[in-house]
């Protein structure tokens, strides 16, 4: 009796920790307060590109393994990319690149646009999947979308990650996104 008491409990501590295998939220905090972003197609535009900060508010570092839209309608993710906060400028100015609701960011755009901190952010840009993002660190997370259809939205991106101890996690966005053929 004792022994099948012990068996249960050891059981039951199991079932607690082990969990469902399931990935559990996590402590990548994607954007701040929730808002909405719209952005008008002119001339056939297609893409959008939209942006939200990125911290690990974890204390272990993470491994982003999968990214995706959350309710997507008429929008196909074309890539999800992370890039460096810039150095502030000389009037202690921070310039995230890319800014919202651009369309198909391209080098040339940057180096037409932004400053020489903003072209360095840019060019120091990663594939968000196969990241690792350190804790503490900032980053900016650029999704660039691509409408198949006259309307198009997202409740924003989740991503997916796991810590050094192979424990799966996700994070939502708070950013909702939609492209209009003219926005209200």
């Amino acid at each position: 009796m004792r022994s099948a008491v012990v068996i249960i409990v050891m059981l039951g501590i199991c079932l607690v920790a082990c969990g469902d295998g399931s990935p559990r939220e996590g402590d990548v905090r994607i954007g701040g307060n929730s808002a909405r972003l719209c952005q008008s197609h002119v001339d056939g535009e297609t893409y959008m590109t939209f942006s939200s900060g990125l911290e690990n508010e974890g204390d272990r570092v993470v491994r982003v393994t999968g990214a995706s839209l959350l309710n997507e309608e008429n929008f196909t993710l074309v890539e999800m990319l992370l890039v460096p906060v810039p150095e502030p400028e000389e009037n202690g100015d921070i310039l995230y690149v890319p800014h919202q609701g651009g369309g198909l960011p391209s080098d040339e755009q940057f180096s037409d646009v932004f400053t020489e901190n903003g072209k360095a952010a840019w060019a120091a840009r990663v594939p968000v999947v196969g990241a690792e993002i350190e804790p503490g660190v900032e980053w900016t997370l650029a999704t660039i979308a691509e409408r198949t259809a006259e309307s198009a939205s997202t409740d924003g991106v989740r991503l997916f990650y796991e810590d050094d101890r192979g424990r799966e996690y996700y994070s939502d966005s708070t950013l909702r996104a939609s492209m209009e053929p003219k926005c209200s």
